[in-house]
């Protein structure tokens, strides 16, 4: 995927939400933000006007014990933890 240009995505942005005024929020913020915004449209049924944030993850496990084991009290350590490391 390619680079989204900062201005057009405000530009953009302007274009689908004219009632928020000419330019919106968006040209007070991060170059990165309305690049990563560029192309959401709202959500009419859940009325969500911003790209939501998916806080959960999936696994893969190799069998069923391993599942129980990463799952158990007997596991201390936590995988943001062992990224971070």
């Amino acid at each position: 995927m390619g680079m989204v240009d900062p201005r057009a995505a405000a530009s953009s942005w302007a274009a689908d939400n004219p009632e928020r005024g000419d330019s919106g929020p968006m040209h007070r913020l991060h170059p990165e933000t309305p690049a990563l915004h560029a192309g959401w449209r709202r959500d009419p049924a859940r009325k969500a006007v911003a790209v939501p944030i998916h806080q959960a993850t999936s696994h893969q496990f190799d069998n069923a014990g391993h599942a129980a084991h990463r799952f158990s009290l007997q596991h201390a350590a936590a995988a943001t933890q062992q990224a971070a490391e």
